[in-house]
């Protein structure tokens, strides 16, 4: 059996399970995946192939390797991948440049949006790591849907 690489694996799980939520309206069964069911509340599910945690709810999804953080060379994978995919799938967005200055000190801040903060019809995609190396930071990808106080 060959095993599918962590970074692609991580990848898909948002395409299927996050990006979904806006290229394809109507319902959204949950994931065939693992759910953690350890807090109320939260609809978290643990992924065995890319070892991400998937978090989903009307105003959000997410996923982030904080159950076991990528490597150095899996993080520069991922963070080309997740840039092209949004680019590719969501071309509507463009690049928020004053999210990536204002973070400037994380490893990884990147924001795709539509529409000027504060309005209510605001929605994009954030592509985040917070500190500066350390090698145990957690990488996220979140999808924030129209309406979203985040965005």
């Amino acid at each position: 059996m060959t095993r599918t690489d962590r970074v692609d694996a991580a990848v898909e799980l948002f395409e299927e399970n996050c990006l979904t939520l806006v290229t394809s309206p109507g319902a959204h069964p949950a994931p065939e995946i693992p759910r953690i069911e350890k807090i109320p509340g939260y609809d978290l599910w643990g992924d065995p192939e890319s070892q991400f945690v998937l978090y989903r709810d009307r105003r959000e999804c997410s996923i982030t390797d904080t159950m076991k953080a990528l490597s150095e060379e899996d993080r520069q994978r991922f963070d080309a991948k997740m840039a092209a995919l949004i680019e590719e799938r969501l071309p509507m967005l463009d690049p928020d440049q004053n999210y990536s200055t204002a973070l400037a000190s994380w490893d990884m801040a990147k924001f795709w949006a539509i529409y000027e903060f504060g309005d209510q019809r605001r929605w994009g995609v954030a592509l985040n790591r917070p500190g500066k190396g350390g090698g145990d930071e957690d990488t996220s990808v979140v999808l924030f849907l129209p309406g979203s106080s985040e965005v």
